[in-house]
């Protein structure tokens, strides 16, 4: 599928899979599907800093290689940078516990079929985007308390009132509402 220059790919994805004509399948179906593979590599140990530079939208991972092979224990849990989903030949036991593995959002189980590979990636997308999106919430939480402490404090203002006002500047700005709160800690 050719593509103009100005024109962004479906996704953009990683595919870290020690089999050589596996990647080579993988990456043909994402290109046919309009996405872009931007990290075609057996993995390594640096392949989480690699992703990150690249900034794929996904990762599709061999179910063996996030496997420690002694044993079938899932190799140490990394801090994924995108979506992870698992490339595996059949569902067993030790694959459903690869599929546990923090990060993974989607599985994809050879034979691979053309249809299956674009509503898994758009799914893993989406999924792991909206987990960005609440950690970020959760971690805003404390920072917009105290803000609406602050608030409450210096104008007088309800806890609902002074949340109001945090929500109506975050949406003025179009600004995460924990950074509306963080520049009023820093104000004041």
């Amino acid at each position: 599928m050719r593509r103009t220059i100005r024109e962004r790919p479906r996704w953009r994805v990683g595919v870290l899979d020690s089999d050589s004509r596996s990647r080579v399948e993988v990456a043909r179906l994402i290109e046919a599907g309009g996405g872009m593979v931007v990290v075609d590599s057996p993995p390594r140990p640096d392949s989480v800093d690699l992703l990150r530079r690249m900034e794929p939208d996904a990762v599709v991972v061999a179910a063996d290689d996030l496997m420690n092979q002694r044993g079938g224990a899932p190799s140490p849990a990394l801090d994924w940078p995108a979506a992870v989903v698992l490339l595996a030949s059949a569902v067993r036991a030790w694959t459903m516990r690869a599929a546990q593995v923090p990060g993974v959002m989607g599985v994809l189980l050879r034979p691979l079929r053309a249809e299956a590979v674009g509503p898994t990636l758009d799914i893993a997308v989406a999924r792991f985007r909206e987990l960005r999106r609440l950690r970020q919430a959760l971690a805003d939480r404390p920072v917009v308390e105290q803000a609406k402490a602050r608030l409450m404090t210096l104008e007088g203002l309800s806890e609902p009132a002074a949340f109001g006002w945090l929500r109506r500047r975050a949406m003025e700005r179009r600004i995460r509402i924990g950074d509306v709160a963080r520049s009023v800690l820093e104000s004041a």
